[in-house]
């Protein structure tokens, strides 16, 4: 065991935002002005629009078999 927080307080501040009215959607928050998707570190509202999405994930076999060709 440990007191010490799992990571430094500088390293947390640089992966969250704190868009609480601006729902991320905008350049303001500063997981999308860096091209990140907000995680559930950020202090985002409820309906935050930089989510990931598990479409985005998601890939079309055509495509890749083009890319493959």
């Amino acid at each position: 065991m440990t007191n010490l927080p799992p990571v430094p307080e500088a390293i947390i501040q640089l992966v969250r935002c704190k868009c609480a009215k601006s729902r991320c959607s905008n350049n303001r928050c500063q997981c999308q002005k860096v091209g990140l998707v907000c995680t559930d570190l950020c202090l985002c509202s409820e309906d935050c629009q930089n989510e990931y999405a598990e479409s985005d994930d998601e890939y079309d076999e055509d495509e890749v078999e083009q890319e493959i060709s």
